[in-house]
């Protein structure tokens, strides 16, 4: 990976080229102990879609669609609230009798 001929490479060359498990590359990645600065091939997946990204777990798309269904949910439960029966207005009769 020093070599500037490897920054060159993408996940699976350099899981081919090191014999190292993809998944420990991803955790070096992860973990900051690979720095992807220097090497502009190299990624990781979105937690969500797969898409190679550099940076966070999901790329900005997801995160995107992620905001938006929460913030219909939160829409959708203000709604709910607002919809909501109140409590029961209870009214009581009395009657006067005649002395």
């Amino acid at each position: 990976m020093r070599k500037r001929d490897n920054r060159k490479a993408i996940l699976h060359e350099v899981v081919e080229g090191t014999g190292v498990a993809e998944e420990l590359v991803l955790k070096f990645i992860r973990t900051g102990k690979i720095h992807l600065a220097n090497i502009p091939h190299l990624g990781y997946p979105c937690e969500k879609c797969g898409k190679t990204i550099k940076e966070e777990r999901m790329c900005e798309g997801c995160k995107k669609d992620l905001t938006k269904q929460l913030q219909q949910m939160e829409q959708e439960e203000k709604i709910s609230e607002h919809n909501k029966p109140k409590s029961p207005t209870y009214t009581y009769y009395s009657q006067r009798t005649k002395n």
